[in-house]
């Protein structure tokens, strides 16, 4: 049975200043997160590791669309211990949104 679960990705600046960063997306299962360009910034997001607690909803209409500050921090210096010009914003920035999920993330 799916049920909702919030799930955010955060955003940092793109490390070399000039806006125009591509590239491919990079996914490090082993610290969980992935990388992609987005509009002259960086979107980080969860693989979703295990060790990371899931945020089940009861209402998915109440889910807040911005990133959690701990969740926002973690995603960054995970994504950072990897790509050290990336850094870690002061202020967290991103989305997030609800998911249809079951308990093990499978398709239902």
């Amino acid at each position: 049975m799916a049920v909702p679960v919030r799930h955010g990705a955060g955003s940092a600046s793109d490390p070399d200043g000039t806006g125009t960063l591509s590239g491919p997306v990079m996914a490090d299962v082993d610290l969980g997160v992935y990388l992609r360009p987005s509009g002259g910034h960086v979107l980080i997001g969860s693989t979703p590791p295990a060790c990371d607690p899931r945020e089940w909803l009861d209402d998915p209409d109440a889910c807040d669309p911005r990133p959690t500050p701990a969740r926002f921090e973690t995603r960054v210096t995970r994504a950072a211990r990897r790509f050290p010009p990336l850094g870690v914003p002061n202020r967290p920035t991103g989305v997030a949104g609800v998911y249809d999920a079951a308990d093990d993330w499978s398709p239902s």
